[in-house]
């Protein structure tokens, strides 16, 4: 479900602000795949990944490809929340083929959301796959674009088939090219059929499945040192976006915003508790407690599957309690609820301004691209309206 706020719509005021921000991206774009790969801070990181690796290294350098076997790479990149909607295109995968042999290739700190699927043999740093990208029948590289124009008509350019004959990759380049006439053509683009994001990323892995959004997290259930939450009701929220409390990024509502919303909850709700989560270094007083850098990933996972209700953003949070089965209010400013956002959800856009996400070829920046102080998609979503659907929700499940 998607609410747009102010109530009254304004589609003059939302196309004449697209229009800028249309006009000034092709004015300031800097793509990013003109990057050389080869700077001293990738061959930092390399050599890093090289002696971090160096046992599963050996053993996949003298490993062999048998005929009857078939490899797979998965280069992955982003933080939690990209990982894990990437994790269901690596289960589709699998569903394909059961009998396939993969190994990952992506940023350590994410290595743990790997360990229960059974396929996986290895789990390398990134820049690896420079040395062993032969030892692979296919590569794929699930990259960070989001809705840039760029990559339509061009889904199979991020995957190297080194065996193009057997059985395996047949289907794959068969799925590619079907998924090619449906949604790439001139005449039926991606943006006429407003594909989701999972959906978008099962079309350029060429697997079966594209339609089911479904998001799984293996973790031990445990509140750990949060023990004092086991027998509460409490809601969850998270604020900050990629790893940092912070007040300026596009993405962020306003922190004042955040203050009022917790007030008018805490007011309303006197035997359900407010319980912080993520990595922010800001403490709102609001809270009950403030878990925020304090949690392992276990015990971040239980403390959201247990909310009544998860406030936040775009980002990872709301995708580790997709998969875990909670709500969650999510508040959309320059990423697109449609193609970013879970339909069981309440998604909750501008009517005044929103969606700029995709003009740029940089995905990370860090400014409202009208040249604002703050992002107006953002602060015009009142805390006031937030707070009327977060308190409708919980009257809702405890009548």
């Amino acid at each position: 479900m998607i609410y747009e706020y102010p109530y009254t719509q304004n589609n003059n005021v939302l196309n004449q602000n697209l229009d800028k921000i249309y006009k000034y991206s092709k004015e300031n774009n800097k793509s990013s795949t003109n990057i050389n790969k080869f700077t001293l801070k990738k061959l930092e990181h390399l050599t890093k990944g090289c002696l971090r690796c160096f046992h599963s290294f050996l053993r996949l350098a003298i490993s062999r490809n048998r005929y009857n076997k078939f490899y797979a790479a998965f280069i992955i990149e982003g933080g939690v929340g990209d990982t894990i909607r990437k994790i269901s295109i690596i289960n589709e995968f699998i569903k394909m083929f059961p009998n396939v042999t993969i190994d990952i290739y992506t940023n350590r700190g994410v290595y743990l959301l790997f360990k229960s699927i059974k396929n996986i043999r290895f789990l390398f740093e990134i820049d690896l796959i420079i040395l062993t990208n032969k030892k692979y029948d296919v590569i794929y590289d699930l990259f960070l674009e989001y809705q840039n124009e760029k990559i339509y008509g061009n889904i199979n350019q991020k995957i190297i088939f080194n065996t193009s004959s057997k059985p395996e990759s047949i289907r794959i380049l068969q799925n590619l090219n079907n998924y090619k006439n449906k949604y790439f053509s001139a005449e039926n683009s991606y943006i006429n059929n407003n594909l989701h994001y999972v959906a978008m990323q099962k079309v350029i892995a060429g697997v079966d499945n594209i339609e089911v959004i479904s998001l799984t997290i293996n973790y031990s259930t445990t509140f750990g040192k949060f023990t004092m939450l086991e027998n509460l009701k409490y809601i969850t929220f998270n604020y900050g976006f990629g790893g940092s409390g912070t007040n300026g990024n596009p993405k962020c509502w306003n922190v004042n915003h955040w203050r009022k919303l917790l007030s008018i909850l805490k007011s309303q709700l006197k035997s359900i508790k407010i319980v912080q989560v993520g990595v922010s270094n800001h403490h709102f007083e609001e809270n009950f407690i403030n878990t925020a850098k304090k949690t392992s990933f276990d015990e971040l996972c239980t403390i959201l599957k247990n909310s009544l209700l998860h406030i936040d953003i775009d980002g990872a949070c709301t995708h580790i309690s997709k998969a875990l089965g909670t709500k969650s209010i999510v508040l959309f400013g320059p990423t697109s609820a449609k193609y970013s956002g879970y339909p069981e959800n309440i998604n909750i856009t501008s009517s005044l301004c929103r969606d700029c996400y995709h003009f740029l070829d940089n995905t990370f920046w860090g400014k409202c691209l009208l040249r604002n102080e703050r992002s107006l998609c953002m602060d015009s979503i009142s805390p006031e309206f937030v707070a009327k659907k977060a308190l409708e929700y919980i009257n809702s499940i405890n009548k």
